[in-house]
């Protein structure tokens, strides 16, 4: 009714385009962030919901036009997790040593904290892993996770450690969206650290009855 009564409403359109994205009705979002787009072009915060629900759907390069503007239209606040899609989008386009570049940006940003999310073996490693970290100084402990990260390295011969890459990737995307009510992030969260992008999604709000056999077997588990 707003966008009806006034077709330049300053907020409708997108806070529409975060009903539908809430929705999982991605491209419908899309569209509705562009129109709000069109009634205030600098508006950071829609800028950065575009590029975030184009990387969704795959479209990185579009994705990454609008976080390097949003990255000019946001206050500094913004920075770190703009910073952290740009380097996402570039992992996914296989650009690994941009991607690390903009990760190493974003850890110089970062308070000790949040550093501590992602430097945490303890989802990806062994107990005894994760437990061994734990009474090492601090160059020590530098050491032990380069080790520990290299023996897990597809391509150990390159400059880029792929997997590390990816596992920044993985507790960043469940900073953003696993977080609500729970810090740093709730029970999905822990789930994909460990094992990264699901092969099926389903919800009450959005079922998916398409579902192959290995996932029927594991749902009855």
């Amino acid at each position: 009714r707003a966008i009806r009564a006034n077709p330049r409403h300053p907020t409708a359109y997108r806070e529409m385009g975060h009903l539908r994205r809430s929705l999982r009705r991605i491209d419908e979002a899309i569209r509705l962030y562009e129109q709000q787009l069109e009634v205030n072009p600098k508006n950071g915060e829609t800028l950065k919901a575009l590029g975030l629900a184009l990387m969704e759907t795959g479209r990185y390069w579009h994705a990454r036009q609008r976080l390097f503007t949003a990255l000019t239209e946001s206050g500094r606040t913004e920075t770190l997790g703009l910073t952290l899609a740009l380097a996402a989008t570039y992992l996914e386009d296989r650009q690994l040593n941009v991607a690390q570049d903009y990760y190493s940006q974003a850890f110089q940003m970062m308070s000790d904290e949040e550093r501590s999310y992602y430097e945490d073996i303890s989802r990806v490693g062994t107990a005894d892993e994760a437990a061994a970290v734990r009474n090492l100084s601090e160059e020590e402990t530098a050491q032990y996770l380069r080790r520990f990260w290299l023996r897990r390295d597809p391509t150990p011969v390159t400059q880029v450690n792929e997997r590390l890459l990816e596992h920044f990737r993985r507790v960043w995307y469940s900073r953003l969206y696993y977080s609500r009510g729970k810090t740093p992030w709730d029970d999905r969260g822990e789930v994909y650290i460990r094992y990264g992008k699901p092969e099926h999604i389903s919800s009450s709000a959005f079922p998916n009855f398409e579902s192959s056999h290995d996932v029927d077997q594991v749902r009855e588990r």
